[in-house]
């Protein structure tokens, strides 16, 4: 919830703007609310395919996610600052795997890296890769 009010709030900034907006408030959840987050990610393993209504609740909260992503990527789009041929489905089931898969080593091992630092190359490494030409 706390995210789609980053996107209302970042809707006059652009897609561009309104992408690492997202991208900070997952930053930012992760790291001040770590122990949820691993909490969280202990409950989705462990109801994944055992637990068919916590595998559905897990389900919905992915997909408004990815929802979130397509629905900027889409709208960077029309604005012309990502490629016309950005298929926003793809780059925004990525970017959680991405998301995800970084939480994940963080949590399993906090000193073999900043959390910072790598979230700040994954935005960097998106926004080349997904810029209009």
């Amino acid at each position: 919830e706390e995210l789609e009010r980053e996107i209302s709030q970042g809707e006059e900034e652009g897609a561009r703007r309104q992408l690492e907006r997202v991208m900070d408030g997952y930053l930012a959840l992760a790291t001040q609310q770590a122990d949820f987050c691993t909490l969280y990610l202990l409950l989705l393993m462990e109801g994944i395919g055992l637990n068919q209504t916590l595998t559905g609740e897990f389900q919905k909260i992915t997909r408004r996610s990815r929802e979130m992503f397509v629905a900027i990527l889409d709208r960077g789009k029309q604005e012309g600052v990502f490629r016309p041929d950005l298929d926003p489905f793809t780059v925004a089931a990525s970017l959680l795997g991405a998301i995800d898969g970084l939480f994940i080593q963080w949590a399993l091992d906090r000193g073999a890296f900043d959390l910072r630092e790598a979230f700040q190359g994954l935005r960097d490494g998106l926004a080349r890769g997904i810029e209009g030409r």
